[in-house]
């Protein structure tokens, strides 16, 4: 944060960027009280689904195919995993959202 304001980290700056960074979770804090647990919520389903599905099987497929990287170790199934894998996360992405909608 001190960077990208040019604040210094010592002295006056200090207590800036502590208030810059405190205030609005604070104020969130106190008049959205219910938007944390949201938010925990969302990450849980939609970015657990992303992170832990999504993004190492397309990895896997970049990685085996336009970079054509090969390791010692390679799960069997190949592509046709990587496929399923991907239609599993999507279909779990789905429910979460279709549940955030009609819930």
């Amino acid at each position: 944060m001190s960077d990208g304001f040019g604040v210094s980290k010592k002295g006056k700056g200090k207590i800036y960027l502590t208030l810059l960074i405190a205030l609005p979770i604070l104020f969130f804090a106190i008049y959205f009280q219910r938007a944390f647990i949201t938010a925990l919520e969302l990450s849980g389903g939609i970015g657990d689904t992303i992170i832990s599905g999504l993004i190492p099987a397309i990895m896997i497929w970049k990685g085996r195919g336009k970079f054509s990287k090969q390791g010692d170790y390679k799960v069997i199934g190949g592509k046709i995993l990587l496929v399923l894998i991907c239609l599993f996360s999507f279909s779990v992405l789905a429910y979460e959202i279709l549940k955030r909608i009609f819930i």
